[in-house]
C-alpha cells in the first residue's frame, strides 16, 4: 500500500471484470498493470485478462504477480508472455522491486481524436 502511495498507482479490487478493468485503465491513463494471480487456475486467469489488455492497449506495460510454487513456473511464465504480459514475477521482493522500476505515473487519459470533415459545396450557375 505504502509503494502504491509514492508511486501514484490505482489499486482495483477483486473480483473485478475484466472490461471493468480495462475502463478503469481508458480513465486513468496508467502505463502499466500489474495483475495479481493465485492460485487456482492463477496463470489461466491471468492470462485471460494479459490478452485482453494487450489487445486492447498494445503499448501498455502488462506485468504478472504469479504467487504459486517457482519450481513449476516455467510453463506459466511461456503462457503468459504468449498472452501478452512483458513480465512475470513469483516472489514479493522482485514484486516489489518490479513495481519501482516501473512507469506507474498516469499519462493523460487519451481523448477521442476528432474526424476532419468534408463539406461539399456546389454553387450554382447565376
Amino acid at each position: 500500500m505504502a509503494l502504491a502511495a509514492e508511486s501514484g498507482a490505482h489499486l482495483m479490487p477483486y473480483p473485478l471484470l475484466a472490461s471493468e478493468l480495462i475502463q478503469q485503465i481508458e480513465k486513468t491513463g496508467h502505463q502499466a498493470v500489474v495483475l495479481s494471480a493465485v492460485p487456482p487456475q492463477a496463470a489461466t486467469q491471468a492470462s485471460f485478462l494479459a490478452r485482453r489488455l494487450r489487445r486492447k492497449f498494445p503499448g501498455l506495460k502488462i506485468s504478472v504477480a504469479l504467487w504459486t510454487d517457482a519450481e513449476n513456473i516455467d510453463r506459466s511464465r511461456a503462457r503468459l508472455k504468449d498472452a501478452g504480459a512483458d513480465a512475470v514475477v513469483t516472489n514479493l521482493p522482485d514484486a516489489l522491486q518490479h513495481l519501482r522500476d516501473l512507469p506507474l505515473a498516469p499519462a493523460a487519459p487519451q481523448k477521442p481524436q476528432a474526424v476532419p470533415r468534408i463539406v461539399k459545396t456546389h454553387k450554382e450557375d447565376a
